[in-house]
């Protein structure tokens, strides 16, 4: 629902009696509800009507009293009293209230300002004429100390962010820090499968600086050859490793020593005997079989198919 909570405007006096009448709460000014000051009051709008007001005054520099909360029958159930009440709460603490009297009626309130927000029972008031619920012709007067209740509530949201921190998932919780390691090319992917795949040494130094700028720490490295076939010459390795290192020296190169396409150890660990600039932070080993599993099922069909 498009409901929003915000300060009355100086012509919502007529929208804000009419939800009031709902609860016969709309004799005012008399002798149980002085005039409204419309500076202290929010209302809630759907589609831009006054649905639901919330009151206050302040009744010394260090108590606040909060005067009318109601919301259409309609709209009850929403939240929307709840929304109301905190605003108002948070308007009488910005401006230096200790603590909060309220007057109220109903015994379903009565219980809801306690259970939510802490207030008190602290003695009864006879009404004065028609005002409210007309079955009670008192008021139970209620007190919560707003200091506490900031302090508490402060608590309480630490606790559940903690909790949300250590045992939920994202994206109700953070990522943990981590490292990113992207492997730019591989030892499979052509511009003819995706035309974005770095190929060429000057590709792969630019896209190797671009992921150290989005965020990454590592870049997984597979050399192509002038023809964009992978290789495993270190004259390759060399180009791609200290360019990177000319422009993001902080930038971890681990290199490949795949044995998907030459299987000899001399002709994959050759990268490995790079000097100075060229030197490699890091390199796969894969300690696996080197099948796999298409290439397998390709290789055992029967010939009659």
């Amino acid at each position: 629902m498009n409901i929003r909570i915000e300060k009355a405007r100086v012509n919502d006096r007529g929208a804000i009696l009419a939800v009031l009448e709902k609860w016969n709460m709309h004799h005012i000014p008399s002798p149980e509800m002085e005039e409204l000051d419309l500076k202290c009051c929010f209302v809630a709008r759907y589609n831009d009507k006054v649905i639901g007001v919330g009151g206050y005054k302040m009744i010394s520099e260090t108590e606040g009293k909060t005067t009318v909360l109601a919301v259409y029958p309609e709209f009850q159930g929403f939240g929307i009293g709840k929304q109301l009440q905190v605003k108002r709460l948070e308007a009488m603490n910005i401006r230096g209230a200790k603590i909060v009297t309220s007057n109220v009626d109903i015994p379903l309130s009565i219980v809801w300002y306690k259970k939510y927000f802490g207030y008190k029972q602290i003695g009864t008031l006879k009404k004065i004429c028609s005002f409210g619920s007309e079955k009670i012709d008192h008021w139970t007067t209620l007190k919560m100390d707003l200091e506490e209740y900031y302090k508490t509530k402060q608590e309480k949201e630490r606790q559940r962010l903690t909790y949300i921190q250590q045992n939920d998932a994202y994206p109700l919780a953070a990522y943990p820090p981590l490292i990113i390691n992207v492997c730019l090319t591989g030892m499979v992917p052509t511009k003819l499968s995706n035309n974005h795949i770095p190929i060429s040494v000057d590709e792969i130094i630019r896209d190797a600086v671009n992921v150290y700028d989005a965020g990454a720490r590592i870049v997984h490295i597979h050399a192509r050859d002038h023809e964009g076939r992978p290789t495993p010459e270190k004259a390759y390795y060399e180009r791609i490793i200290a360019g990177i290192r000319k422009q993001r020296p902080e930038l971890i190169c681990c290199v490949s020593t795949s044995g998907r396409n030459w299987k000899d150890f001399k002709v994959r660990s050759q990268v490995l005997e790079l000097t100075n600039e060229a030197k490699p932070d890091m390199a796969s080993l894969t300690l696996g079989s080197l099948n796999f599993l298409t290439e397998c099922l390709i290789t055992h069909v029967p010939s009659r198919y």
